[in-house]
């Protein structure tokens, strides 16, 4: 029997502590540009690592494919973990970036420039709690079908430690729960729904 797929879809210290903890719990685990590979698309799992905000192309590719797919972001002073997405069924990346939008209208400006900066407070320490935070929570999903984190987002404190887990909402604005089969939208070509194109 083959071992379940699990993409890691960014670089990086944390990305590749991950992949490694991820393989110690017999998954098979494919990294780097790993989207192209055909085998992708068999994916039971995606995790998605980035700075600040990530662009709309590297979520939106793992929905089109209606993959799960957990995004991982640091940010100043905190490491953000999840939600981990079920397309058609909770709250997306997308969702937390309206919600973020609602409470701050400059928001979507200022994640445009910061996606493109650099992690600066990846450190050995906190790199090695989120990749095994993230490890505990992609393990029980693809071992138990878990959808524990669905709707929640796990922070830890890059100075010191703490935990906190908040809880997130599908956003009324967001299309990501109209997915094909679930009839909450109308199908673009091929009867599948109007997204951007991809950013590579």
């Amino acid at each position: 029997m083959n071992a379940p797929i699990v993409v890691i879809d960014g670089r990086g210290p944390t990305a590749a502590r991950l992949a490694q903890l991820l393989r110690e719990c017999d998954l098979d685990v494919r990294t780097g540009p790993a989207w192209s590979d055909p085998a992708v698309d068999d994916a039971q799992v995606a995790v998605i690592v980035g700075s600040f905000a990530l662009e709309p192309g590297r979520h939106q590719r793992w929905l089109r494919r209606d993959i799960p797919h957990l995004p991982i972001v640091f940010g100043d002073r905190t490491a953000a973990i999840g939600p981990l997405v079920e397309p058609g069924a909770g709250p997306c990346v997308g969702c937390d970036e309206r919600h973020r939008t609602d409470a701050d209208s400059e928001w979507p400006a200022m994640a445009s420039q910061l996606c493109a900066r650099p992690v600066r407070n990846e450190t050995s320490l906190l790199s090695s709690s989120v990749a095994s935070a993230a490890a505990w929570f992609v393990s029980d999903r693809v071992r138990s079908g878990s959808a524990r984190m669905s709707s929640r987002i796990l922070t830890i404190d890059s100075a010191t430690g703490v935990t906190n887990e908040r809880e997130l909402l599908p956003h009324g604005d967001c299309g990501c729960r109209a997915l094909p089969g679930t009839g909450k939208a109308d199908a673009g070509p091929g009867g599948r729904p109007d997204f951007p194109p991809e950013t590579r």
